[in-house]
């Protein structure tokens, strides 16, 4: 996968930046002392390392990397929005406060080529890639934060039914699969064995009911 836009809101004096990069040419971070290099840097990490954090402040430290005047959820989504990412449908109850990394990913052909050790999500995603007008297929990756609960999530671009009974589909164990199945897919509609042996698996029912309903 090729970066080729990025997208920050709220991580350090990052409020609301974006920036892209191009395949032929090199990157260059370019600024004064303290304008905000490193920090784009070092929010990139936090979209390519998932095991990479942001301080919150805790019992045992201050640190804060959060903006000091934060942008809000509508404003960040109206952002995403502009730039065609997806949008977080998230809670902005108690005036919730989030640190958001987006990036958009042009795909090459071996992208497509991925085991069973690639998650869900990401699988659907990637099966299921946007193609622009020049013919490149790409994905978004979003990484949120969460400030009051310090929890954090991986979110990634893809077409998914608009029955919301069927929004929990991607984390289903095997026997709510099937019961779903018998109900959204009873004629096994699109069910595809992609290793042409052995039973279907899980997300190969998965991928079928996503196809079968709106």
């Amino acid at each position: 996968m090729l970066l080729s836009n990025v997208l920050c809101f709220n991580y350090k004096s990052l409020k609301n930046i974006n920036y892209s990069a191009s395949v032929e040419i090199p990157a260059v971070f370019i600024g004064e002392n303290d304008c905000g290099k490193t920090s784009a840097l070092k929010a990139l990490g936090l979209i390519l390392n998932p095991k990479s954090s942001v301080s919150f402040p805790n019992d045992k430290s201050q640190k804060d990397d959060l903006s000091h005047t934060p942008t809000s959820l509508n404003e960040i989504n109206d952002e995403l929005h502009k730039y065609g990412a997806p949008i977080l449908e998230l809670s902005d109850d108690n005036n919730e406060k989030y640190i958001v990394i987006a990036a958009k990913f042009n795909l090459e052909n071996f992208d497509l080529e991925f085991d069973d050790n690639v998650s869900i999500p990401l699988r659907l995603s990637l099966e299921r890639s946007i193609e622009d007008v020049n013919g490149n297929r790409y994905i978004w990756v979003v990484r949120v934060f969460e400030y009051e609960s310090n929890n954090n999530y991986f979110y990634y671009s893809t077409l998914l039914p608009k029955n919301k009974e069927l929004s929990s589909l991607l984390t289903a164990i095997k026997a709510t699969i099937d019961k779903l199945m018998k109900v959204y897919n009873p004629a096994s509609e699109y069910l595809l064995n992609d290793n042409k042996s052995g039973p279907v698996s899980n997300y190969e029912k998965i991928r079928s009911i996503i196809d079968t309903n709106d």
